[in-house]
Formats: structure tokens, C-alpha cells, sequence
């Protein structure tokens, strides 16, 4: 409850950050480890945490509820160059941030997203995404334009071409995408 937990097959505890007071969670929507490094999404204090993971000390703090930089960040990932791909389903965007916290690029066309849950990078520098509320998924070149999309947008069914509020999207070794 309000931690992000590392099991093993037997289910024991291996790692666990959130339960103390200082290190409080509030609806951690993501988790991911990269270069032992858990990045956290955590949602309900509008803020993104990188958190050592030998040691759970705080690498770095993104946001935070005083900040305003998020309202509602669902998903964090870090891109090839060591950054970090951020959604923001109620700011409608995604952000490519420094572990600073800089913005170095974003994308909020109210035309080409309405409700993001998740992003990640491809091997081109293309962002993927999904969009829960418009039933599709696209990718983005680095200019913030549509270069593939799949999905009838605000259509959503069973039909080709048509998704039911699509909550992740990767691209697999073979190129397909897993939606």
C-alpha cells in the first residue's frame, strides 16, 4: 500500500521503498529500475523520484505538489541518453526532462492527445505513446509530429483499427508493437 516492492519467485521481500515516514508514497502509478536506479511515478504527490536502490537514498526529486510541474504523472521512463520520458495524464502531455528536472522538450497537441498513460522512447528517438481516452496509440518523431498512429481516435471497439482505452504500447525486438 503506497510503496513500490522488489519480490523474488518465493515471494519475499527483496526491496521496498514508501512504509517510513520520509519516504512517503501516495498511488505509485510506475516503477522501473534502470543502472540501479528504481525511477517512481509517483502520482499523488505530483512528483518523480529516483531512488538508489542499494542504498534508498533519493537521487533525485522531480515536482512535488508546490511545484505545479505535474498534476498527475502516471509514467516515467529513462531515454537512451539518460534522461527521463514523463506522462501527465491530466496535463495532457508528455515531458522529456534532464534528472534535474529541466524541460527539454514536450508535447501537448489537444489535437493529437487527450488522456496519455504511458511513453517510451524508441531506438530511432521516436516517442511511442498510448492514449486511454482518444483508443489509440502514435508515434512521435522529435519534432512532435504523428509519423504511425494505430486506432480510430474517440472510437473505441472491437473492430480493426479500433482499441478500448489502450493503457501501454511497446515496440518488440521484431518492430511489431504490443499494445
Amino acid at each position: 500500500y503506497n510503496s513500490v516492492v522488489c519480490i523474488d519467485r518465493e515471494g519475499d521481500v527483496r526491496w521496498h521503498f514508501g512504509a517510513l515516514e520520509h519516504t512517503k508514497l501516495n498511488k505509485p502509478a510506475m516503477a522501473i529500475e534502470k543502472d540501479d536506479i528504481i525511477w517512481i511515478a509517483d502520482t499523488g504527490n505530483q512528483r518523480i523520484l529516483g531512488i538508489y536502490q542499494k542504498d534508498k537514498s533519493i537521487l533525485t526529486e522531480i515536482g512535488g505538489i508546490h511545484t505545479k510541474l505535474f498534476m498527475n504523472p502516471c509514467s516515467v521512463m529513462p531515454t537512451r541518453e539518460g534522461h527521463l520520458l514523463v506522462v501527465d495524464s491530466v496535463k495532457k502531455q508528455l515531458l522529456k526532462l534532464s534528472r534535474a528536472g529541466q524541460i527539454l522538450w514536450e508535447f501537448k497537441d489537444p489535437q493529437e492527445i487527450i488522456s496519455p498513460a504511458y511513453a517510451e522512447e524508441l531506438h530511432n528517438g521516436h516517442i511511442l505513446f498510448s492514449d486511454e481516452r482518444l483508443h489509440v496509440v502514435k508515434e512521435l518523431n522529435q519534432a512532435g509530429k504523428v509519423v504511425w498512429s494505430y486506432g480510430t481516435p474517440k472510437q473505441l471497439g472491437k473492430a480493426p483499427n479500433q482499441l478500448f482505452s489502450p493503457t501501454f504500447v511497446t515496440s518488440l525486438a521484431n518492430e511489431n508493437t504490443l499494445i
